[in-house]
């Protein structure tokens, strides 16, 4: 679980690329001695590797404890971007109309 926390935490401040999604739930197994044998983001549909969270992906793990094989995987979103703030480089006009 701890694995799956990690994508899902750093996809909710707006990463992402698929490759520091992967890179931060390999990451969340080290201190628990896991040994990851796959960890992809893919497209939930056809499971093809995807490179940045641009809508639902499924982020699909199997790792080894001893030798217990654990497979689980979470649906990601990419987060959303507030409305009310204007995006970096965006102009902002006011109508007095």
């Amino acid at each position: 679980p701890a694995a799956l926390d990690a994508a899902r935490a750093l996809a909710a401040t707006g990463e992402r690329a698929a490759q520091a999604l992967v890179q931060a739930a390999r990451a969340a197994m080290r201190p628990f001695d896991v040994e990851p044998e796959y960890v992809a983001l893919v497209e939930p549909d056809t499971l093809e590797p995807v490179a940045m969270l641009s809508g639902e992906a499924l982020l699909a793990l199997a790792a080894r404890v001893g030798e217990v094989r654990l497979i689980d995987n979470e649906l990601l979103a990419p987060a959303l971007i507030p409305t009310s703030q204007p995006l970096e480089g965006e102009a902002i006009a006011t109508c007095s109309a």
